[in-house]
């Protein structure tokens, strides 16, 4: 958990090295940092802090992309831990897709998760979003399902 934690707060801070302050430039990729934090439920509580970099965020009429890094915490008896990569794509701002790579684990097992999602947004700044999970380890929590439904906000600058 606290390698999940550093890990979210270093990729926040290099993400302010590497944001663009130019906007007059439009042939550079303009990278925005921020904090995303996320509410999710797959059968149980879930609740997700972590830094990432996007672009076009907060702009109605454009595609947005962004990557982030988290940590997860599923709150049952014995709350389930893990990191977690997500990369988004929106289109126009308003719907996309969603693709989760996680780590979850707990008293020394692993879990290891891909998931697939759709969501809808509202400028890439809140995203409502539902999924499938797929286990691909040998090992899998009986308290994580496979359907996943959540909420995501993205502070960004």
């Amino acid at each position: 958990m606290k390698l999940a934690c550093l890990t979210s707060i270093i990729f926040v801070l290099c993400t302010h090295v590497f944001a663009q302050s130019s906007a007059a430039d439009s042939t550079q990729l303009h990278l925005q940092p921020g904090i995303s934090i996320e509410m999710h439920n797959t059968n149980n509580f879930g609740l997700s802090l972590g830094g990432m970099l996007g672009t076009n965020l907060g702009k109605t009429y454009a595609p947005n992309y962004a990557l982030g890094i988290y940590a997860d915490v599923i709150f049952v008896n014995q709350p389930i831990i893990g990191q977690r990569v997500k990369v988004n794509l929106n289109h126009l701002g308003i719907f996309g897709i969603n693709f989760n790579v996680a780590n979850y684990y707990r008293n020394g097992q692993n879990d290891f998760r891909i998931t697939p999602e759709i969501n809808f947004s509202y400028q890439g700044k809140v995203n409502l979003f539902a999924g499938y999970n797929f286990s691909i380890s040998d090992h899998k929590f009986s308290e994580i399902g496979d359907f996943k439904l959540g909420m995501n906000v993205n502070l960004v600058r």
